[in-house]
């Protein structure tokens, strides 16, 4: 029985948290707010029934139209060439030596180049120590590295703390919690910010 009153809880939880999205931002259907978050009505309809769960990438985006923390560029800031261009200027253009031949096979793209930057800039010795500092597997980096899969938007905001810093516990906390994010809606955007729908 318990696991019932768990499920009910979450649902309402999730319900509210789309609600008060809603009323902050002063839009009367779940298409709309799809819309303004980059999404189909599909992954709305899912969250409120309780087979899915709101994405990091999506509750970054309601961050940017809370403008969390006096941002609005939550998003854009951590995109791969935004973090190595923010990095090159707070570092300087001439951090890193000209990659070598032997390890432009390696580094094929931009998630390497950053990771590259990142561990010039931290002075981060090995891989399993960016790894470390990035909150992700020693393989992950590896791989990024090689092009065979990206950085998510959790070593991201680390990489974008170690730029610019902010209160990362908070944000993480605020991307983790549902309750969090509702406590966030209470404050945010008032009416006459309101963004329009057309």
């Amino acid at each position: 029985m318990k696991n019932i009153y768990k499920i009910d809880s979450y649902l309402k939880m999730q319900n509210s948290l789309l609600d008060a999205l809603k009323r902050r931002l002063g839009v009367q259907s779940d298409a709309q707010l799809a819309r303004l978050l980059g999404l189909t009505r599909t992954p709305l309809h899912q969250v409120r029934h309780g087979r899915s769960r709101l994405g990091l990438a999506t509750r970054l985006r309601i961050l940017d139209l809370l403008a969390y923390q006096g941002r609005t560029d939550w998003t854009s800031r951590l995109e791969v060439e935004a973090l190595i261009a923010a990095l090159q200027e707070a570092e300087g253009e001439d951090l890193l030596p000209p990659t070598p031949p032997q390890r432009q096979k390696r580094t094929p793209g931009p998630e390497g180049r950053l990771l590259d930057l990142v561990q010039a800039s931290g002075g981060f010795a090995t891989d399993a120590d960016l790894a470390n500092f990035l909150g992700i597997a020693r393989e992950s980096v590896v791989n990024a590295r090689a092009g065979r899969t990206t950085l998510g938007p959790r070593p991201r905001l680390r990489i974008l703390n170690h730029i610019e810093p902010f209160d990362l516990a908070d944000l993480e906390h605020r991307l983790e919690s549902d309750e969090a994010l509702l406590d966030v809606l209470a404050g945010y955007i008032p009416d006459s910010q309101k963004i329009a729908i057309s």
